[in-house]
């Protein structure tokens, strides 16, 4: 129901409404949870699966922008030509929702060429302190730290790769909201099924 062909590619809807225009649709690279993706295909296979995943592995790999190379949190994707911009109608920045998408790599111990090195080039730049967010289009970050719950996903997706920040994984009651624990909670399902020091 959410699948469509844009642009050659296979994409995933991030839902039935709202997000297929006349010349474009929205995407969110997050939805692709490739760990998810892998359990679904051995339950129902289907060559579409795979088709799925490898798709979304192109879209994110192309669809990186800014200072870091990052994926926004929406993303543009034109039927005609196949092109590839940070969605219109709210800023474009790499967030809470992009954070997803390291967390589904590395937790699926799916490699992107250049992707690590971006996303751990923007951990170890010198900020005053992790931020929340970074524009992809001024390259200007958030002027307040990044919540637990980010950095708990930060963590996690760097340890995968063989290398620590100096970040505390986080108890999920140190976190605001249902968004928040819930990325925490990811994080530590994704550490222990990975086999990870925590």
């Amino acid at each position: 129901l959410l699948v469509r062909r844009v642009g050659g590619r296979l994409v995933l809807l991030p839902g039935v409404n709202g997000f297929e225009k006349h010349d474009h649709v929205v995407l969110n690279s997050s939805y692709y949870a490739f760990p998810v993706l892998a359990d679904v295909a051995a339950c129902a296979p289907s060559p579409l699966w795979v088709e799925l995943r490898d798709d979304g592995l192109e879209l994110i790999a192309d669809g990186r922008f800014g200072v870091y190379g990052l994926p926004p949190d929406w993303l543009r994707l034109e039927r005609a030509a196949g092109g590839l911009s940070p969605a219109p109608g709210g800023p474009a920045r790499f967030s809470d929702d992009a954070i997803r998408v390291p967390l589904h790599l590395a937790w699926a111990g799916l490699k992107l060429p250049g992707f690590d090195a971006a996303f751990i080039q923007y951990w170890r730049a010198p900020h005053p302190f992790p931020p929340a967010w970074t524009d992809l289009q001024t390259g200007a970050i958030a002027d307040y730290p990044a919540p637990p719950s980010i950095l708990a996903v930060a963590r996690f997706a760097t340890i995968a790769r063989g290398l620590r920040l100096p970040i505390q994984l986080n108890s999920v009651n140190d976190v605001p909201d249902y968004y928040s624990a819930a990325l925490s909670m990811l994080s530590r399902v994704a550490t222990g099924e990975s086999r990870l020091m925590a």
